[in-house]
């Protein structure tokens, strides 16, 4: 019984993870549409706030507390920064990043978390203030589909959807960090 509640809580947790990202981009996308018709080159969305006021919604509506929203917010930001800084570094695209073919990775999120990338690019310092351990996942956390290794032992965990981070499966190691080899390829 309680896998399973434990199951429902992790699945929870995720589903906030996505909608903090869409709930994000969606305020992102009316600031643009308000700003388009008086924009200019000052006009700076502060994409980093757009999260912050996406994780406030989630608890007022109750569907995480507090603490949990903390840092689910924390984990989608150092994924953002982490994804701009590897694709910046070597030219590559969102999708390698993820480490998955596209079909493998659930509808709609590999377009959403490109677009918030995009949009993190423009916040990166703004980002990066807030993240206290760049490049570091540990068990417990949460993190979009690719893959992570094992610190302590370089075994490989694959993730196909934004996923709780479990203790590695050999050594039971709990820090992590992105797989960013050319031969992530599945199927």
């Amino acid at each position: 019984m309680k896998d399973s509640h434990e199951g429902n809580v992790f699945k929870r947790l995720a589903d906030a993870y996505e909608e903090i990202l869409e709930h994000a981009l969606d305020e992102y996308k009316s600031f643009r549409r308000k700003s388009s018709k008086k924009r200019d080159d000052s006009d700076v969305s502060p994409f980093h706030e757009f999260i912050n006021n996406a994780k406030e919604k989630l608890i007022i509506r109750g569907e995480v507390t507090e603490d949990e929203a903390h840092k689910l917010t924390g984990y989608l930001k150092r994924d953002l920064v982490e994804s701009v800084t590897w694709m910046d570094k070597t030219g590559k695209e969102m999708r390698e990043w993820f480490g998955y073919e596209s079909g493998v990775i659930k509808a709609g999120l590999l377009e959403m978390f490109a677009e918030a990338a995009d949009q993190t690019r423009v916040d990166m310092v703004a980002f990066q203030h807030e993240l206290d351990e760049g490049g570091q996942y540990h068990t417990g956390q949460y993190t979009v589909p690719g893959v992570l290794i094992c610190e302590s032992c370089a075994e490989k965990i694959h993730f196909s959807e934004v996923g709780r981070i479990p203790p590695c499966p050999k050594c039971k190691g709990s820090v992590f960090f992105r797989d960013y080899s050319d031969s992530q390829e599945t199927g």
